[in-house]
C-alpha cells in the first residue's frame, strides 16, 4: 500500500511550493483488545513510536457501538464514532500524524451496552521516516 504525501511551505521545493512524494506504508502496530467493560473509557490500543514515524491512518473495529478517541501522549486528537460491522478510520493521508521516538499514539473506546464485553481491533498504519 502507498500514498501521496504533500510537502508545503518554504523549503518544500523549488521556490517553496509543493512537492508531492510516493511513499510506501506499512502496518506499524495492530492489537485486539477482548473483554472490554461498558461504560468506561478503556485503552484498546498503544503504540509507542520506537523511532520517528508518521501515521497515515488508524483503523478502529468492534463489536458494538462505541465512541472512539485519539490521543498522542494523553492529549485527545479527535473522536470518532462506530457502529458495529463498520470500520472508523482516523485518516491523515495528505499529511501524515507525526510521531517522534517515544511519543505515545493510544486508542480510547467506551461503549454504552450494559453487561456486554465486546472486543475491539485497532491497525495503526504509516512509515518511518
Amino acid at each position: 500500500m502507498s500514498v501521496q504525501i504533500t510537502n508545503q511551505g518554504a523549503g518544500a521545493g523549488p521556490g517553496g511550493g509543493q512537492v508531492v512524494v510516493q511513499k510506501d506504508i506499512d502496518i506499524l502496530h495492530f492489537t485486539r483488545t477482548n473483554s472490554v467493560p461498558s461504560n468506561t473509557l478503556s485503552t484498546i490500543a498503544n503504540y509507542t513510536a520506537p523511532q520517528n514515524v508518521r501515521i497515515v491512518k488508524v483503523v478502529i473495529s468492534g463489536q458494538e457501538s462505541a465512541r472512539h478517541g485519539l490521543y498522542v501522549n494523553t492529549v485527545e486528537k479527535g473522536i470518532k464514532r462506530a457502529t458495529p460491522g463498520l470500520d472508523t478510520e482516523f485518516e491523515f493521508a495528505g499529511y501524515p500524524l507525526p510521531l517522534s521516538s517515544g511519543q505515545v499514539l493510544q486508542v480510547r473506546s467506551e461503549h454504552f451496552y450494559s453487561g456486554e464485553t465486546p472486543t475491539f481491533e485497532t491497525t495503526v498504519y504509516g512509515y518511518v521516516v
